[in-house]
């Protein structure tokens, strides 16, 4: 994997590069490490759009993998923004469509952007838990994503 040191050479770069070498890196890991088998995906087609997309979250590489799984649904993912402060995460981040929230806060800023995103037609993925599962199993969900559902009525 990549180290620290060369993933804050790599923040130095131009950010368009970084976005290219930061996707290479990452699909190589993917297509490398992740057999990837995907079920049932055709009835996406049929679900009204916008959709909030709940995942649990076991792992760093969750939202990488997910990010490819739902490449033609243009998803845009909520996370936490300490996300953005590690180097070897922040790669991944540079992946992915994100709206940055603040965890175990009532951020009133980020809950807004992610609405506006919903309701102008963007589909969104949220790990409802708002954190990754240390033991494997689910953790109670948070309620933001009950208001989020309430306020867009997305799928």
């Amino acid at each position: 994997m990549i180290t620290p040191t060369q993933a804050k050479i790599i923040k130095c770069m131009p950010k368009g590069l970084v976005n290219y070498i930061s996707k290479k890196i990452v699909n190589y890991y993917i297509d490398k490490y992740a057999t990837i088998e995907i079920e049932g995906q055709e009835h996406l087609k049929q679900g009204k759009r916008p959709i909030i997309f709940i995942c649990n979250h076991l792992s760093n590489s969750d939202g990488m993998v997910l990010n490819k799984v739902f490449k033609k649904e243009d998803v845009t993912f909520v996370a936490g923004v300490k996300l953005s402060d590690d180097p070897v995460t922040k790669l991944g981040i540079n992946v992915v469509k994100t709206i940055s929230i603040k965890p175990n806060t009532a951020d009133k800023d980020a809950l807004s952007k992610v609405i506006r995103h919903v309701k102008d037609g963007g589909n969104v993925l949220i790990f409802a838990e708002g954190t990754r599962s240390r033991v494997g199993s689910m953790i109670e969900a948070k309620k933001g994503i009950l208001l989020i559902a309430k306020l867009t009525k997305a799928t």
